[in-house]
């Protein structure tokens, strides 16, 4: 053992340039290797701190629970730590929100604030059962203010409506005539001692009709209570918690956390992020074994002769093994520590840079905890691993070769060229002259060492491509669902109706930071198109998704709108597109303008994966829109439009037979169909001319819809929709702004609906272009670091391979030039054989990296629908580096050569 071990050391130690190489590529690979997955596991890490800190460590809970079923949950042995919050009951709490007129009081235990994250504004947690913690929101959208030490006396209970208990899954919903009291109330006085911000909506649902207020010490209550939980295996979440099916259905996971942990059956973003780290660490494999296969296999080369020596001197095949085994051993003792360490380095420095664009990327819910590198020990292993077994591969495979040999022939090295037979040379010869034809020849007679050579640069080659296209795509990815958020900076919903939006469009316009502000009135539509007037990939698209059935009697229907722009608005819009906006006044002839494009998505059962697809609806000789809508009835309620062959159906609802029951989740369980009627005299059909298509909406509605569209100036509404059409009276109304000071904007749009006494809330969706924007710029920078080094991993495994090739050959060049080859002919012949590597190895590169490069967008692409695509901007670059890196490696390797005393290389061995 002694002896191998010396003589692999003398081996390493003879060739020092090759060692460099080969201990270089083990560090750019462990670096890489390490990168990824402590990246990765950082990533996750980061997420599930946000997450806890957010919202607390419970992994689930069972709401509304009985005193039965608290103990039937409570006894569950697959449960590590719980929480009980008891219900303690509703006070009626009028305020400026009519969906939320409780307080919602719930006592909590000594575990709460283990569990559950309460973020404290101000004051402290209750300690008895006369102090209260209300919530901050209570006044920012209640408009209800209390101070720490205030006094609430409240009259608490059960909600009951229609003789059913309503608990906080269920709404508060009087517009739809259901009548709720509060029953068996109980007096509660409380002294006010802080406010916290708001719980997160899988605490306290958007749908709760009350203000959660946490109080401690009452075990009695209206009888419900709600238990978080944590797993003692939260591998096992979902196989434990569906044993018993009467919890189940009571069950709330923490779905944001288990889905950061890997606990979550089927999730379309996991399968893109393992997707896309497996991409990585194949891409990374296959450049790790192509270069330390290249070196190991050179390195072999060099010392075919001393193996057979070994051989000759009895020498077992175990023990070449081993000596190729510990030189991949020693190799990796150096390498992969210092690539560990780079890697480390590399990655915290990334995401120190990157830190405040994480932060930005998620928003406020992801800044509690910065991001930062977690040293993940089973990453750290893993990736050990991995270079470790990569390098063993690569160095065992061609270690085979000097394994099975003979002595003799090691010693002869009779296996490396063919012999006289070899034929070739007559291009090249005819284009490089004698030189040319020597080099086909060479070729023909040692097509081995050429083809390690060939191959080295196709997987260089593979690797640039690949790693460029997968960054392409995932740009491609990121940039098509941020194109779903262009358009306005902030939109204002849920608006009074009944005011004149001209008046409120106004006061949002003053606001000091708004620079441009419009509204639109929208009707949601029934609208039927000739058949014929349909583009062909619409009609596919419906047959593919829809069956058909959009086709009724030669026409298709479309869900759509009609939407009424503010006249300033539309008529800027008008200009944008050449429009005379004149022709879109005449209130004798209204006409509109159709948007002819929608975005559809949809979602693919067999791929278990999203679909999205941009399509154009109309031909251009389309020019009316069939709208089937019907008059309001009293008494009645409108319910839906039904064209068939027979004709058109109105159904309505008589109000004698609307028995809406809301069930203890808020949804609606609807009467049956039975009770519908059929009035088709009450029917109204309007004619929608088309005056002009557009391609795209307008700013306020950059962002498109899966509807067809005709738009309208506001001030033409009453002239196209008669005042008693159902949809008119149940139109919606949207405020849009553009504002360079988005923030800013916001909180004077909602200081003026405070003051106005308008009720409406302000979407600020500038902040979701700022989140795409970074997440752009994050995956710039680690994309670049990435193929920066995978670029690296190429060039070093090129420059290797040809240097080598070429320093092993100088016994050869030096015969050539002893039987008077002069020097132009020996430059073309290199020229010639650096032209045979380039063209053979762009020929199998190319083909190997289309097809890597479709791999990567089925992986990546699966959520997109389009053409798939390469990236050419990629592919020249990689040529050109290809044939820089080629004849430059050549021309300074034959450079090395000149000026060597001939008698000296002749001396040399073959290899």
């Amino acid at each position: 053992m002694k002896v191998l071990l010396s003589f692999t050391w003398a081996s390493l130690k003879k060739n020092r340039a090759r060692t460099a190489v080969t201990i270089l590529g083990i560090i750019l690979s462990m670096t890489l290797f390490t990168a990824v997955l402590v990246g990765a596991a950082s990533g996750r890490t980061w997420l599930a701190d946000n997450e806890i800190a957010k919202c607390g460590a419970w992994e689930g809970n069972y709401y509304n629970l009985d005193s039965r079923l608290l103990e039937r949950a409570m006894s569950q042995d697959f449960i590590k730590d719980a929480s009980v919050w008891t219900d303690v009951g509703w006070a009626l709490l009028p305020n400026e929100n009519p969906s939320k007129p409780y307080l919602f009081i719930q006592s909590i235990d000594e575990k709460a604030e283990e569990l559950v994250s309460i973020h404290l504004k101000s004051g402290r947690l209750p300690q008895n059962s006369g102090e209260i913690l209300l919530p901050a929101h209570l006044e920012t959208s209640g408009g209800l203010r209390f101070a720490e030490g205030d006094t609430l006396k409240l009259e608490a209970g059960r909600r009951l409506a229609e003789g059913r208990v309503m608990t906080e899954k269920a709404g508060f919903f009087p517009s739809d005539g259901i009548a709720e009291t509060i029953v068996d109330t109980a007096e509660k006085t409380y002294t006010v001692v802080g406010f916290y911000e708001r719980f997160d909506y899988s605490i306290e649902g958007y749908a709760c009709p009350g203000y959660t207020a946490l109080t401690t010490g009452e075990t009695e209550g209206i009888g419900l209570s709600t238990l978080f939980f944590t797993m003692e295996h939260p591998s096992r979440f979902y196989t434990e918690v569906e044993k018993d099916d009467l919890l189940s259905r009571n069950l709330e996971p923490h779905s944001n956390l288990l889905l950061y942990s890997g606990q979550v059956r089927d999730s379309g973003v996991l399968r893109v992020l393992y997707g896309m780290v497996a991409i990585l660490l194949v891409l990374i494999v296959f450049g790790s074994v192509a270069l330390i296969y290249n070196s190991f296999s050179i390195s072999i080369a060099e010392r075919l002769k001393s193996y057979g020596v070994l051989r000759s001197v009895g020498a077992t095949k175990r023990q070449v093994r081993m000596t190729v085994l510990m030189e991949s051993l020693i190799l990796c003792g150096i390498g992969i520590p210092l690539g560990m360490g780079l890697g480390l380095a590399g990655i915290g420095g990334v995401l120190a840079f990157l830190r405040k664009d994480f932060s930005a990327v998620f928003g406020a819910s992801y800044s509690y905890v910065p991001i930062r590198i977690v040293f993940s020990l089973p990453s750290l292993l893993m990736a050990v691993a991995i270079c470790l077994v990569t390098t063993l591969i690569s160095a065992l495979i061609p270690a085979q070769k000097a394994i099975h040999a003979s002595a003799m022939d090691a010693i002869r090295q009779t296996g490396e060229i063919r012999g006289n037979k070899a034929k070739g040379g007559s291009i090249s010869g005819k284009i490089f002259g004698f030189g040319g034809t020597l080099a086909g020849r060479n070729y023909a007679r040692s097509r081995r060492k050429y083809v390690i050579t060939i191959l080295s640069l196709a997987l260089s080659l593979v690797l640039f491509i690949s790693s460029a296209s997968f960054s392409d795509y995932l740009r491609t990815y990121l940039n098509a669902y941020a194109a779903d958020y262009i358009g306005a900076d902030l939109y204002v919903y849920n608006t009074d109706e009944e005011a004149d939006p001209r008046d409120l469009l106004e006061g949002i316009r003053a606001a000091k930071h708004v620079e441009e502000g419009a509204v639109s009135r929208s009707c949601y539509a029934d609208l039927y198109v000739p058949a014929e007037n349909v583009t062909g990939e619409y009609r596919d698209f419906t047959e593919t998704w829809r069956g058909g059935d959009e086709v009724v009697g030669g026409m298709m229907r479309f869900y759509g709108t009609a939407q009424f722009l503010d006249d300033d608005t539309f008529k800027a819009w008008c200009g944008q597109l050449g429009l005379d906006p004149a022709a879109f006044m005449n209130a004798e002839d209204p006409q509109g303008i159709v948007v002819n494009h929608a975005i559809h998505r949809v979602y693919d059962g067999e791929k278990r994966s999203q679909m999205r697809y941009s399509l154009d609806i109309l031909e251009d000789g389309a020019k009316t829109l069939t709208w089937y809508t019907a008059e309001q009835m009293e008494g009645y309620q409108f319910k839906s439009v039904e064209v068939a062959e027979d004709g058109v159906h109105l159904w309505y609802l008589p109000e004698s037979a609307l028995e809406t029951v809301v069930d203890e989740k808020g949804e609606y369980i609807q009467e049956d169909d039975e009770f519908l009627e059929d009035h088709p005299e009450k029917l109204i059909t309007l004619e929608l001319k088309a005056g002009a298509m557009a391609g795209e909406h307008p700013w306020m509605d950059a962002a498109g819809s899966d509807s067809l569209a005709i738009i309208y100036p506001l001030s033409m509404m009453e002239h196209v929709i008669p005042e008693n059409d159902v949809q008119r009276a149940n139109h919606y109304t949207q405020y849009a702004v553009r504002a360079a000071e988005h923030t800013a904007a916001a909180e004077e749009v909602e200081s003026f609906l405070d003051e106005s006494g308008s009720a409406g809330q302000v979407y600020d969706q500038a902040q979701q272009k700022e989140t795409y924007r970074m997440f752009l710029k994050i995956l710039t920078v680690f994309s670049t670091c990435f193929i920066v080094l995978m670029a690296l991993i190429s060039a070093v495994n090129v420059f290797n391979t040809i240097s080598t090739n070429i320093r092993l050959r100088r016994r050869e060049f030096a015969i050539l030039k002893s039987v008077g080859m002069g020097e132009k002919d020996f430059t073309r012949m290199m020229r010639c054989e650096s032209l045979l590597y380039v063209t053979r190895s762009l020929v199998l590169g190319l083909a190997l990296a289309f097809l890597f490069t479709y791999a990567i967008f089925k992986v990546i692409g699966q959520n997109l629908v389009g053409a798939f695509y390469v990236p050419w901007h990629a592919i020249v670059i990689a040529v050109i580096l290809v044939i820089a890196i080629v004849f430059f490696t050549a021309s300074r390797a034959v450079g090395q050569l000149k000026g060597k005393d001939l008698a000296e290389e002749l001396k040399l061995e073959n290899t």
